[in-house]
């Protein structure tokens, strides 16, 4: 008894984790604000946000996992606020535009579906994102073009309002594996990195953004009248 007992668990996580999304594909639109995350201004969520928008695709094979894409429009920008930093030529102000690409998975806590509820599944559901980004800073005054690889992670809630669409909310920190985010002139970029020690003035940038996001579903429609 005990045997087929846990016989019949194993056999209901093995569905649970390989069962198939009905509209596995998502194809969406998302507006997002961005802040930076860096030396020359500490404030963080307190500092400049600025709008940007995103096309967004992703694949669910699995309840728990999905692959997701993203090219966005985004612009960095903040204020100096240590006068300090003047001396190293960090100017008062500095913005960026920058065009990137995001390629990652995430991990839905919640069995994610609205066709499979004979699997305990969810019409929502919090996830873990994680992924790599390449992002293309444009040409200003004071710096050349700019290409920007990054790690980033990220938190949210995707919830599933129809059988055709969904809504995501999402909030994410990109780390920068480079120090030449900020558009500050020739003397700040040519200052040694991470001058000061561990936690010196120049250090690998970051930046974060919170943005919210409807995407339309594609995929096989759910059979109804199947036995």
């Amino acid at each position: 008894m005990i045997r087929r007992l846990a016989l019949l668990l194993l056999c209901g996580l093995c569905a649970l984790e390989l069962s198939a999304e009905e509209r596995p594909y998502e194809l969406g639109l998302g507006l997002h604000s961005s802040y930076y995350l860096g030396e020359l201004d500490p404030r963080g969520l307190l500092g400049r946000h600025r709008p940007g928008l995103s096309l967004s695709m992703s694949y669910q094979p699995q309840l728990h996992w999905s692959w997701t894409g993203e090219l966005g429009l985004r612009q960095i920008s903040a204020r100096r606020v240590d006068e300090a930093l003047a001396r190293l030529g960090a100017q008062e102000d500095f913005s960026r535009r920058l065009v990137e690409l995001r390629l990652g998975g995430r991990y839905h806590f919640l069995p994610l579906s609205r066709e499979q509820s004979y699997l305990r599944t969810r019409p929502w559901s919090p996830y873990l994102g994680l992924g790599l980004g390449l992002a293309l800073g444009g040409r200003s005054s004071t710096s050349r073009e700019l290409l920007l690889p990054s790690l980033y992670l990220g938190l949210g809630v995707k919830a599933l309002l129809s059988d055709r669409l969904s809504l995501t909310l999402d909030w994410s920190v990109h780390r920068c594996l480079s120090s030449r985010l900020e558009d500050t002139g020739p003397a700040w970029a040519d200052y040694p990195r991470g001058a000061g020690g561990p936690r010196g003035i120049k250090a690998q940038d970051s930046y974060g953004a919170w943005s919210i996001a409807l995407a339309w579903r594609l995929g096989k429609a759910p059979c109804t009248g199947c036995n």
